[in-house]
């Protein structure tokens, strides 16, 4: 079985150092990405590796991220990711904390839904 403690470890560091080709080598080619709207970014939804790196770039790429996973829960398919996030944009920080919930397949992510928590 997959580590996707590991993964997602990973995952969120490879985000935080703007490797999108890294972060995105963890997800189906099918994959499903929604992000509901928050303090960061608009609300989307994107399908696929390039759709997600694209996204990435276009909401992350100006910014400076650090996220601290406070959390993992893992069941079955599924695994809740509890994050504070350190956000960095035009000299000016913020923190925020969120809830990420994958659906695996595997040792891929099939889908992601994201949210601000506070």
């Amino acid at each position: 079985m997959t580590d996707r403690t590991a993964l997602l470890r990973d995952f969120y560091l490879a985000i935080d150092e703007k490797d999108w080709r890294r972060a995105t080598a963890y997800l189906a080619p099918d994959c499903r990405w929604h992000i509901l709207a928050n303090d960061v970014t608009d609300a989307a939804s994107v399908t696929g590796p390039e759709g997600v790196a694209e996204w990435f770039q276009s909401a992350l790429g100006g910014i400076e991220t650090r996220q601290v996973i406070d959390q993992i829960a893992d069941r079955d398919d599924a695994v809740a990711v509890f994050t504070t996030a350190t956000v960095t944009s035009a000299g000016s920080a913020s923190r925020s904390e969120w809830i990420d919930v994958f659906r695996f397949a595997g040792d891929q992510i099939t889908e992601h839904v994201s949210i601000q928590t506070g």
